[in-house]
């Protein structure tokens, strides 16, 4: 019985630590047979997640081709998921110190009411947009399928892909990233 539950207990930690599942994600699509790579030369401008114009939790619209000469910092999250709650404040702190970054969070949770909740207490201070399942049908065409949270993605000022992360980081990691593509 022990070692049963210190099984679980291990799973649990190293889950919380690596990203968290999307099992919990409410996604009416079928994820592609092969997993699409987003491709680092392809320019993002013309794209259908970024012509589209898209509506934030905090009322307004806002369409990612509009964005130039700004680092995209693309965060896709949950409110349920421990890594993904861990480095919003570490965005929300970018956000703040560099005019030439934009934050937008993808929130996934199934209730938008959770998402809300969470941007008012946390004083969330970029656009999130609800991703339920007509906007994660784009987002799987044009960057594969998202199968664990958080997952994020910089694009540089070209709208070309630079990264694409799996799990958390912490703000070090991501400031490194925007000094050196500022640079």
């Amino acid at each position: 019985m022990k070692k049963i539950i210190s099984l679980i207990i291990g799973l649990s930690v190293l889950i919380s630590l690596s990203g968290c599942l999307q099992n919990k994600i409410d996604n009416a699509t079928t994820p592609p047979l092969t997993p699409k790579k987003p491709s680092t030369s392809t320019n993002l401008s013309k794209s259908p997640l970024f012509s589209k114009k898209l509506s934030t939790f905090q009322k307004k619209k806002i369409q990612l081709n509009t964005l130039k000469n700004k680092i995209i910092i693309l965060d896709f999250w949950a409110t349920w998921c421990p890594p993904c709650v861990a480095e919003i404040p570490h965005f929300i702190e970018l956000q703040n110190e560099h005019k030439n970054v934009q934050m937008i969070g993808i929130g996934l949770d199934i209730e938008k009411n959770d998402i809300e909740t969470f941007i008012e207490k946390h004083n969330v201070n970029y656009p999130i947009i609800h991703g339920d399942s007509s906007l994660m049908s784009i987002v799987q065409k044009e960057f594969g399928y998202i199968n664990s949270i958080p997952t994020t993605y910089i694009i540089d000022e070209n709208f070309k892909i630079i990264e694409k992360i799996v799990g958390y980081k912490d703000k070090a990691y991501f400031k490194n990233i925007i000094q050196r593509l500022s640079n």
